[in-house]
């Protein structure tokens, strides 16, 4: 078993960005991005990683005056993985209880290969009495100046959480960037895209006439010119009733809970989509409510989403057709949290069922799919902890050691005799049966609260080191960056007159 250090959490040198503009600083000050590296968003040839703290109080957006905003939300950029400073951004709109940075991602949505960040806010509410309709943007990585910010469109819908989950991926077929194409090894195209596919979930939005079923959006993201700063183009929207989608909306599904970009089994080169619904009900066929396995949950791959036109072609699984392991039951949460990530010309998935098993928060397994080279994805291993539970309420692959691993995070779990519900993160070898574990010090630190890789080559190739959430450590939050030698902690940058209260809520790479 390895054991995190207990240390105190270290201080961050900070610039500020308050409604989306940087302070004066010396962070951002590269005549360009053409020596950045592949996760680099200040372009200085290192790699990045981002943390939310989606409940820090900021000073409020033009709208407010710079009248302070409770709970609006911001997002850290860790320079250099923690070890360069911290560049603190927050909401163009920034209002009190937006949750903006509940939700990150990051993708090379232009071609000046600095990274650029998506950001979530679930809880902003849209003009005209949109409460808690949620928003979406995409912040421009940039090596000087302020960065450009965008929100993504969308029809607001009160109490839908637009924003609750987010994937990403490049659309690049080749490398003029001099970046590696993230599609797979058996992608055939002669043309050359820009641009990212952001998919952007809204499980509590009210779809088809039917309540909290759930729907997620589809945009093709490319740069902000001088003339339309909304570069940014609404493709589709997919409910479980789009055509071709397996599965029926029903009241409470929360379609959209979770997503993952990834080559899984479509035509080659394109991406298809991992949908996390872990409030489906496993009741047969048809339209049902309230019924046989009540929030069982499921996952379904959707392929080809960006070329298919409204017409799908798709898969699904509830847990008893993923894995012969586990009896499924009410409440497992099947679909939960989703990864992917390619290793050796395969693809690999992972989704979780957090409460499944024993029940309770620290039962869980976590199911493993594979795609074979060109093949589809399947079912391929059910994992579950030695003794206890094993969790899932995040995962992570990642390749320490050069090696292929998966982080299972289970925030709510004691380790042995450890600090009650101080939380943990499994550390599993998917090349043979080693499990290990990432363990704090702290009681109910919720220790793995986020996970995600940093350092890979491309967005779909797993980084050497990990990138842990630990939310409720001290008054603020901290993270924990893992890799060859002993994990450090690192706590919030300044938040301009503000306060962090989340900060580790989520990750991104």
């Amino acid at each position: 078993m390895r054991l995190l250090r207990a240390v105190p959490a270290l201080p961050l040198v900070a610039a500020c960005v308050v409604a989306g503009l940087f302070s004066p600083g010396t962070a951002l000050a590269r005549a360009d991005c053409s020596e950045a590296s592949a996760a680099d968003f200040d372009g200085d040839g290192t790699d990045d990683a981002v943390v939310g703290d989606p409940f820090a109080d900021v000073r409020g957006g033009a709208s407010e005056g710079g009248v302070g905003a409770e709970g609006a939300g911001a997002i850290h950029v860790l320079l250099d993985g923690g070890r360069g400073g911290v560049l603190v951004l927050s909401s163009p709109e920034a209002k009190a209880g937006d949750g903006f940075g509940w939700s990150v991602r990051t993708a090379h949505v232009n071609g000046d290969r600095c990274l650029d960040v998506i950001v979530g806010a679930p809880y902003a509410d849209a003009p005209g009495g949109g409460t808690d309709a949620g928003a979406a943007y995409v912040f421009y990585g940039t090596p000087n100046g302020t960065p450009r910010v965008m929100s993504l469109p969308r029809e607001p819908q009160a109490n839908a959480h637009f924003g609750w989950s987010l994937a990403a991926a490049e659309l690049s077929t080749s490398s003029a960037a001099g970046f590696p194409a993230t599609q797979s090894s058996t992608a055939q195209s002669s043309t050359t895209q820009s641009g990212a596919l952001v998919a952007v979930g809204e499980p509590h939005a009210d779809r088809d006439g039917v309540t909290d079923s759930g729907a997620v959006h589809l945009f093709d993201v490319d740069d902000v010119d001088d003339v339309d700063d909304t570069a940014a183009k609404a493709t589709a929207v997919i409910t479980q009733d789009s055509e071709g989608v397996i599965g029926n909306s029903e009241v409470g599904d929360l379609y959209g809970w979770a997503l993952a970009f990834g080559h899984l089994g479509g035509k080659p080169g394109e991406l298809d989509l991992a949908v996390g619904v872990p409030y489906e009900n496993d009741d047969g066929t048809g339209r049902q409510v309230a019924s046989g396995k009540i929030d069982a949950g499921m996952v379904g791959v959707i392929f080809d989403v960006r070329v298919a036109g409204g017409r799908y072609t798709s898969k699904k699984w509830d847990l008893h057709q993923a894995s012969t392991d586990v009896r499924e039951a009410s409440g497992d949460r099947f679909g939960y949290a989703l990864d992917y990530a390619e290793w050796k010309g395969d693809g690999y998935l992972a989704a979780s069922a957090p409460l499944a098993g024993a029940g309770g928060k620290e039962s869980g397994i976590v199911e493993l799919f594979v795609r074979k080279g060109g093949g589809e994805v399947s079912p391929a291993r059910t994992f579950k902890a030695r003794s206890g539970g094993l969790g899932g309420w995040s995962l992570a692959f990642w390749s320490p050691r050069g090696v292929l691993s998966l982080a299972v995070g289970s925030p709510y779990a004691t380790a042995g005799s450890g600090p009650k519900e101080s939380g943990l993160v499994r550390w599993i070898f998917l090349s043979g049966a080693g499990q290990t574990m990432f363990v704090p010090s702290g009681r109910q630190e919720r220790f793995g609260a986020s996970v995600t890789d940093i350092g890979g080559p491309n967005a779909l190739s797993p980084g050497e080191r990990l990138l842990i959430g630990v939310p409720d450590r001290g008054p603020t939050g901290t993270v924990a960056v893992a890799g060859e030698g002993d994990p450090v902690y690192y706590g919030p940058g300044k938040l301009d007159g503000g306060a962090s209260a989340d900060f580790g809520a989520s990750v991104a790479g």
